[in-house]
């Protein structure tokens, strides 16, 4: 069981990065810049995370829980929850792509293969962990891992494509579409996903409020 005091600083280093990610982007954020912020060595820094891609999963996983929170959604309700998962998903997503938040660091994360298919399958297997299939993307079910590879791998091109020409991209309806073939794969029928996951769930109101929550933990 890890120390108390090595908890707390796993969670300094994850902050130190994540203002890092957010002012410089994740290619110019290295062990260096964070353990500076902190100040410890690199070599502690790079201990306690042995891949720097794990502070960028660090952010991730903390922003879809500031985003369940900010949405009033108790983590109990999630599973199976479609409806839930999808919003908290567009929250999500909506925070990394505003103007003065983590565009760079995404635009980073979409434009380093290694690093998006790893941020692919952290986010599928998030979403199916939830939905409670967290079994679902191996080999075993071809079906699921298809999904997550094509749907999420095209809308993280999607992101790719506008955030490198200034583009806009329309969140909600784009998700949808993932969330969908999910969904589908995991044997949800048409008129189950219609029920459970209608796109108004992702009410635009609800998403600015939850976002600019978010922007106070976060920004």
């Amino acid at each position: 069981m890890p120390r108390p005091k090595n908890d707390k600083l796993k969670r300094e280093i994850l902050d130190a990065a994540r203002a890092s990610f957010r002012v410089r982007g994740y290619d110019a954020t290295t062990y260096a810049t964070v353990a500076e912020a902190c100040g410890i060595s690199r070599n502690l820094v790079q201990y306690h995370f042995p891949k720097k891609q794990q502070l960028a999963i660090g952010l991730m996983e903390r922003l879809l829980e500031e985003s369940r929170q900010a949405l009033g959604i108790e983590e109990e309700e999630l599973r199976g929850n479609l409806g839930a998962i999808y919003t908290i998903g567009v929250c999500y997503f909506e925070f990394l792509l505003q103007e003065n938040a983590y565009r760079t660091f995404l635009a980073d994360v979409t434009r380093n293969r290694d690093l998006t298919e790893e941020v692919l399958s952290f986010n599928g297997g998030w979403a199916l962990e939830k939905m409670g299939r967290e079994d679902s993307l191996n080999e075993a079910n071809p079906q699921v891992t298809r999904a997550v590879i094509v749907q999420m791998g095209g809308f993280y091109e999607l992101l790719y494509h506008c955030l490198q020409r200034g583009g806009d991209i329309d969140v909600p309806a784009e998700l949808h579409l993932v969330m969908r073939a999910f969904s589908q794969a995991l044997g949800y029928t048409d008129a189950q996903i219609a029920q459970d996951m209608p796109l108004s769930t992702a009410n635009a109101e609800r998403i600015a409020a939850a976002v600019s929550q978010v922007n106070r933990v976060l920004l």
